[in-house]
């Protein structure tokens, strides 16, 4: 009997915390503001999830500078393995590193924004989700200040040890943004504590926002398959950028793709509609979700009653019957 709930214990401690393991390309930035600290949208940034995740999920983000593929994979400073000296007040002790969690399944398609120094609020806020400071820059009660002078941000899962440093990372996507030799930069150290330099990842899936802008989005077509969407993004005559203008996050009327699964065998109709859609398959489980990615609407009917809905772009995931394939669908509620 102690064996049997040793085991349920296991299995039920295991899938509480399970999460969604990600590759290179899975989240692309799509949008980032750097623009001054007394702007309210000024350092932030937009990621797009074109995978979906599961509740738990874990993702770290950090303007440090990346090192190279070993631990501690990026620069640090006072608080979590640098001494006090020879650090001053500028560089990299703007620099920081925060974690958002899943607080509940996240659709493909789904934009997240992480604002990262707000004024009268010590850490950081997220739209979807919560977000926590892993490590603090020095002396600052913001969780990174991205400066105006030009650097990058990094996703990537891994793992962090009790002081804070990374012992093993997954990097997922990064974004390079208006640095004065408008390149990455090589050899870059632990301890070096200049925040616009940073190594190449080398995921493929690195953003490079160049030619001295401090703020921009991706104002392409996000109704494109993966890979495309992918190319599209890399791709910076795709971008709306500006020095005095910052943008608002996430991006409006539009939600992302259609298309991120081999959807071919599964209609949705009529689409666009105002009351009911329906589905051709037999369905297991349809969920509906909102902009922000919250779940606003769950069957588990061939038809699926839209009337309570606002008028909008929302993501169906379809889950079916016959071949326990889930897929993801872009409805419009007239």
């Amino acid at each position: 009997m102690k064996k049997l709930l040793l085991i349920l214990c296991t299995f039920y401690l295991t899938n509480l915390t399970a999460q969604t393991t990600l590759a290179p390309g899975d989240i692309m930035f799509i949008g980032l503001n750097a623009d001054s600290a007394g702007n309210p949208l000024a350092d932030e940034f937009n990621v797009l999830f074109l995978e979906p995740v599961t509740l738990n999920t874990e993702i770290y983000f950090t303007d440090m500078g990346y090192t190279g593929n070993s631990a501690p994979y990026f620069q640090q400073n006072v608080n979590n393995g640098c001494s006090s000296s020879p650090i001053t007040a500028s560089g990299a002790v703007s620099d920081g590193m925060v974690k958002w969690t899943a607080t509940s399944d996240v659709a493909a398609g789904t934009q997240l924004v992480i604002r990262v120094r707000i004024t009268g609020v010590i850490g950081a806020t997220c739209n979807i989700g919560s977000v926590s400071v892993v490590v603090n820059p020095q002396n600052e009660n913001y969780a990174m200040s991205l400066s105006g002078g030009g650097e990058a941000v990094h996703a990537f899962q891994g793992a962090i040890n009790s002081n804070n440093q990374v012992t093993s990372a997954t990097m997922l996507a990064s974004i390079l943004y208006d640095d004065a030799s408008d390149a990455w930069d090589a050899n870059v150290t632990t301890c070096q504590f200049s925040s616009s330099d940073t190594e190449d990842p080398a995921t493929g899936f690195e953003v490079e926002y160049v030619n001295h802008f401090d703020n921009g989005y991706y104002s392409g077509d996000l109704t494109l398959s993966k890979t495309a969407l992918q190319t599209a993004i890399l791709d910076m005559t795709n971008w709306t950028r500006s020095n005095t203008t910052t943008y608002e996050f996430p991006i409006s009327g539009t939600l992302g793709n259609s298309t991120f699964s081999n959807d071919s065998e599964v209609i949705m109709y009529p689409n666009p509609s105002n009351n009911y859609v329906f589905f051709t398959k037999n369905i297991e489980k349809i969920t509906v979700y909102d902009s922000l990615g919250r779940a606003v609407i769950e069957t588990h009917q061939n038809k699926c009653n839209i009337k309570s809905l606002k008028p909008g772009i929302y993501l169906v995931k379809i889950k079916t019957l016959e071949d326990n394939n889930t897929i993801v669908k872009r409805l419009i509620k007239e």
